[in-house]
Formats: C-alpha cells, sequence, structure tokens
C-alpha cells in the first residue's frame, strides 16, 4: 500500500467510489430529470463518501475477483509466480536467471526458474510459489523504498481502478435492472422484491460474518463470489420498490434494460483489462527489480 494519499487513492478508492455513486443516482435522475446538488457541503459530503465506499468496493472484490491467472497445467496462481515457470514464455530463460541470481544475492530465496508445477494441485510445488510470492514482495519493495517503482505503481494503480469499476458496474447493473423490472406492477412483483431485498441482505450478514471469522487459510473462491452475487441482491430489490414511484412507462423501463446491459458488458470490458494490468504490473517488478541490478553493477 502507497503510505500517502496519491494517485492510488485517487484510482482505487476514489474514482471507483464516485463512479458508483454516480450510477447509483442516474435512474433517479433520468426519471425525475434532476441532478445532485452542486453546493459545496453537498459536493465535500460526496467526495468523502464516495471515498469511503471506494474502499468497500476493493474489500469485496479483491478476493471475489483474484488477478490469479491459469498456467500451462491448468492451476490457479498469480502471475509473478506463472511468469517464472520453465515453460511459461513471458520472460526469457536468460532473464528469469538473472532474476533468480539476484534473488538469491540479496534475499536468499531460490526462485527455482527452471521448474514448474507437475499437473494440476501439485503440492511439491507450493513451497516454490510462496518463495516467489515472498520475493515478489521484497522486490517490491526495494523499489519503492528506492524510488525507481513509478511503471510498477502505475499498473497496480490502474489495476485496482479497473477491479473497483467492474465491480461498481456489476451493482449498478443489478440496480438498474429492479428500476427496469418496477414496470410490473404485480402484488406478487413487490412481494418477490422485498423478498429478494431481505433474503439479500440477510445473506450478506452471513457471507460478511464467514468472512470476517475466517481462519488463516482462505476459503473458496466460489464463498467470496457468491457473498459478491448476494451483494447485488440487495440492490435489484431497492430498485424495484424505488423504480415503482417513478416507472410509469415501458420505455423508461426499457432504457433502464438497456443500461444495465450496457453496464454488464462494462463490468465484463473492466475485469479484462484489470487481468491484463495485473499482469503488466507483476511483469513490470520483475523487470524493474533486474535492471535496478544492472544499473548498481
Amino acid at each position: 500500500m502507497i503510505e500517502r494519499f496519491n494517485f492510488y487513492d485517487v484510482y482505487g478508492y476514489f474514482v471507483p467510489g464516485c463512479g458508483l455513486f454516480a450510477l447509483l443516482w442516474l435512474p433517479y435522475g433520468i426519471a425525475t430529470r434532476s441532478w445532485p446538488s452542486t453546493e459545496l457541503g453537498s459536493a465535500l459530503a460526496a467526495i468523502i463518501f464516495a471515498y469511503i465506499v471506494g474502499h468497500f468496493l476493493q474489500i469485496l472484490s479483491t478476493n471475489a475477483l483474484p488477478s490469479k491467472i491459469e498456467d500451462k497445467s491448468g492451476n490457479i496462481r498469480y502471475p509473478s509466480q506463472v511468469f517464472l515457470d520453465s515453460e511459461n514464455t513471458a520472460f526469457s530463460t536468460e532473464f528469469k536467471e538473472r532474476l533468480a541470481q539476484l534473488v538469491q544475492s540479496d534475499f536468499g530465496l531460490d526462485l527455482a526458474v527452471g521448474k514448474s508445477p507437475n499437473g494440476q494441485n501439485d503440492e511439491e510445488f507450493v513451497p516454490i510459489d510462496r518463495r516467489r510470492q515472498n520475493a515478489f514482495f521484497l522486490c517490491r519493495g526495494t523499489l519503492i523504498r528506492e524510488k525507481i517503482a513509478a511503471y510498477p505503481e502505475q499498473f497496480e494503480g490502474m489495476y485496482t481502478l479497473l477491479r473497483g469499476l467492474a465491480t461498481a458496474c456489476l451493482l449498478a447493473a443489478a440496480y438498474c435492472l429492479g428500476w427496469s423490472s418496477a414496470i410490473c406492477r404485480a402484488r406478487w412483483t413487490t412481494r418477490v422484491a422485498v423478498g429478494i431485498l431481505i433474503f439479500g441482505l440477510c445473506y450478506c450478514l452471513v457471507c460478511a460474518l464467514i468472512i470476517v471469522l475466517r481462519k488463516p487459510r482462505k476459503l473458496p473462491l466460489w464463498v467470496d463470489r457468491a457473498f459478491l452475487v448476494a451483494f447485488s441482491l440487495p440492490f435489484v430489490g431497492s430498485g424495484h420498490l424505488l423504480g415503482l414511484a417513478y416507472i410509469h412507462s415501458r420505455h423508461l423501463a426499457q432504457l433502464f434494460a438497456g443500461i444495465a446491459v450496457l453496464l454488464l458488458v462494462l463490468a465484463l470490458k473492466f475485469f479484462i483489462a484489470y487481468k491484463t494490468f495485473a499482469e503488466n504490473f507483476a511483469k513490470a517488478v520483475w523487470q524493474d527489480y533486474v535492471g535496478r541490478g544492472k544499473a548498481s553493477a
């Protein structure tokens, strides 16, 4: 984490939080043709609120949308680990050997760059991955301490931004979908919306308790993703209940349905871009560390 408030706080917390705040206001603004107040006090409150919401979005998305990728054996691992496999071609063999020499000399850690997992769930490879990850954070810390980590920090800020925006678009899509469904004014639809809202809130509470009380060993990925899906349910229910007062035409409902679809597409686009920047972040740290070693030689 970057120590002081800078572009990381803006990219990682403020912009995603502000984006979610704006997207949640969008249906109401379109339906009533009114927009948020521009008064100084309201603007300051919105900025603080957006920053806090941005932190929550990152907490929500970090475990549900991990930066891990699939290696050639089908294992899901961090890019910083996969790029050092003998079969991976992101770096040349000479580069990986040079990196291994520097890490061995500076930190006494063997990266085992000539090895790769022997199939899925290779338990013997776990210590190697752990050493690689430890070395990655040590290298990153060294680059930050010596103030030569501009590109890695930018990549980290960008992939955090995109991950937050992907989550914000997903939640906003659920909210707009709820507004669109408000065109159905049958009594049973209102009951369903209330039921979804209550169920979602209760399920979120249960999942939150599981995550907070989790043991040092991480929970399965599906648990974190179930929490993210559950957290979107109250947005659907609340969107439907709020839309009952403003959705009076099928055209407006169709507009919000179209916005929901567009937001889902944007969420997917942001997620794909997030994965790319996460991989570039890992590459930048390893490359800058080797470049640092060459410059200091």
